[in-house]
């Protein structure tokens, strides 16, 4: 239900990184905690999500997560695995769940992809099934045959998450443009069958549309995904800023007001908000086709909601609403 930024700020240097518009250097006050932990009690929260930038060069980073771990949340961190190594021993010792965003060689310098090699090793050794690999696909041709050996040389969760990279509003990542979607969801459907070949299971996160493949591709994977292959998160997990201030999904952090966290502060109607705010653009999906299509809505939310207002910058959205 939460994702916790704790920084923004960040050591890798993704270039579809979707919440580059936040990455404005702060990070979260451990005076800040005891409140945040309250909020997740309230509304029934087991695991704490912990994300940054890189949560991980937090210089209090392990103190949240003992926080967490004391007040029976189970800190789950989304991290790029370029940590130090007294970071890594640490982690090895403590009862957590991660997430590794993983990119394919190109990406890397020399220096960091043997950080990333080292790191990944140990991950392997000490937390093994704890860890989940996901990539994501931002351009044709990605050389994802370098991710593949990585699984190969692991012992991670055998659960893969394959991501679209989605697009902030200023445009100022990188990320497949329309006529590239084919051809991406070509390259994903043959990733998808090399790993199945391997033992491991793809799981789709947000973003992912159903025309992405052609129906025989469909058929093909439909049954060997994990989850629905097209779903929607964009106001479902509500983003909480080191400041403590809360957007939807962090794509979407700044089309919106932020609205601060309080003890008092009411999800339920943060998130009828957003979806009042935003039901013109889901009506819309990605694209114009999305309406005629007889997927749509059924079993596909028409892709990622950023990506919409993009292509829809037209429509105009509600900036009032009661949260009494």
């Amino acid at each position: 239900m939460f994702s916790l930024l704790v920084n923004t700020y960040c050591n890798g240097a993704c270039p579809y990184c979707f919440a580059k518009s936040s990455m404005n250097g702060k990070q979260l006050d451990l005076s800040n905690l005891d409140l945040l932990v309250r909020v997740y009690k309230k509304y029934n929260q087991k695991v704490a999500g912990v994300f940054g930038g890189e949560p991980t060069l937090h210089p209090d980073f392990l103190d949240i997560i003992q926080k967490f771990s004391q007040n029976e949340l189970l800190p789950v961190v989304y991290s790029n695995a370029l940590m130090e190594a007294e970071i890594l021993a640490e982690l090895a010792k403590t009862e957590i769940r991660m997430v590794l965003n993983i990119n394919t060689r190109d990406v890397y310098s020399n220096e960091k992809y043997e950080l990333l090699l080292k790191n990944l090793h140990v991950l392997s050794q000490t937390l093994g099934r704890k860890v989940r690999i996901g990539v994501n696909f931002y351009k044709p041709g990605q050389d994802i045959e370098s991710i593949l050996d990585i699984l190969k040389t692991t012992n991670f969760d055998y659960h893969v998450r394959i991501g679209l990279a989605s697009p902030i509003l200023d445009e100022t990542n990188s990320y497949a443009r329309e006529e590239d979607i084919p051809q991406l969801g070509y390259e994903i459907y043959e990733f998808i069958k090399k790993i199945l070949a391997r033992g491991y299971i793809p799981f789709f996160d947000c973003g992912i549309r159903l025309c992405m493949f052609n129906e025989s591709q469909l058929e093909d994977i439909r049954y060997d995904i994990a989850g629905s292959i097209s779903h929607s998160a964009c106001y479902r997990m509500f983003t909480i800023f080191p400041d403590l201030t809360i957007s939807p999904c962090i794509t979407l952090a700044d089309y919106i007001k932020k609205l601060n966290l309080e003890e008092t502060t009411n999800f339920k109607k943060i998130y009828q908000f957003y979806e009042s705010t935003f039901a013109k653009y889901t009506a819309l999906g990605n694209l114009e086709k999305c309406r005629k299509c007889h997927y749509f809505q059924k079993i596909c939310t028409g892709g990622c909601l950023s990506r919409t207002i993009i292509n829809h910058r037209h429509v105009e959205v509600q900036e009032e609403f009661d949260f009494g």
